[in-house]
């Protein structure tokens, strides 16, 4: 008997992506022509599958789940099968994600990216503003304030949202006179703390706290009061768009 002719239309018609990959999930719509001969239409039925699974009734246009798939489609019923025709896809519509990492220790900056479809192809990274170079490993970084920026991109060419890092500049402190100038570990002329720091971003101070009470902005050595005291130090930024401590 003569067959049905299923076909079948794509939407994007060719990979949109790199690599031949779809960055937009392909909409498939299958058309089946003339019955077999002797068989009324309504006693055939359209099926697709994906990867040999389970034949599913075709009611509409089939989206193509992400990942390597194949599409198989046919007609059949009242004793007639359509032989079976397959189309192949790789659909990745999600894009990577970026982790950045910044030890302070060591004044050193990593980034981990990941992509569950596809995978990385590429990690990139802006430092204070300036274009994308590519990520090769742990990086240090000076004394000074600093903004990082981060991105990946995948093999199918979708680009992770941007991630920004803003460690402040390094803070370090010196004590005059350097050492407890009494007995048992006590000082008995005040001890004055100058605190300097690396180059500071815009809008970046040094602050200072005593026991952990309110922080002061540093500008000049700062006299130790009497009794046991703890003095924390660190820099602040208190823009919207870089805030950091």
């Amino acid at each position: 008997k003569a067959g049905a002719i299923t076909t079948a239309s794509v939407v994007p018609a060719a990979p949109n992506g790199a690599a031949g990959w779809y960055k937009t999930a392909p909409l498939v719509t299958l058309s089946t022509g003339a019955p077999a001969l002797g068989v009324p239409s309504a006693d055939q039925v359209t099926q697709f599958s994906f990867d040999g699974a389970t034949w599913t009734t075709y009611t509409g246009p089939v989206t193509v789940p992400n990942g390597s798939a194949t599409l198989s489609y046919r007609t059949n019923g009242a004793g007639f099968t359509e032989a079976t025709h397959a189309l192949t896809f790789k659909t990745d519509t999600i894009a990577p994600t970026v982790s950045p990492v910044f030890v302070a220790s060591t004044r050193t900056y990593s980034v981990t990216a990941t992509d569950a479809t596809s995978g990385v192809a590429l990690t990139q990274v802006s430092v204070n503003g300036g274009g994308w170079t590519t990520y090769t490993g742990p990086t240090a970084v000076g004394t000074g304030s600093i903004a990082l920026r981060f991105r990946a991109t995948d093999v199918a060419g979708n680009t992770s949202a941007t991630v920004s890092l803003n460690p402040g500049a390094t803070v370090t402190a010196t004590i005059s006179p350097a050492a407890p100038n009494g007995a048992n570990g006590w000082y008995i002329t005040a001890p004055a703390v100058t605190l300097a720091a690396g180059t500071l971003a815009a809008g970046e101070t040094v602050q200072y706290s005593f026991n952990g009470t309110t922080w002061s902005n540093y500008s000049s050595p700062v006299s130790l009061p009497t009794g046991l005291d703890t003095m924390q130090y660190r820099t602040s930024t208190a823009t919207a768009s870089a805030g950091s401590v």
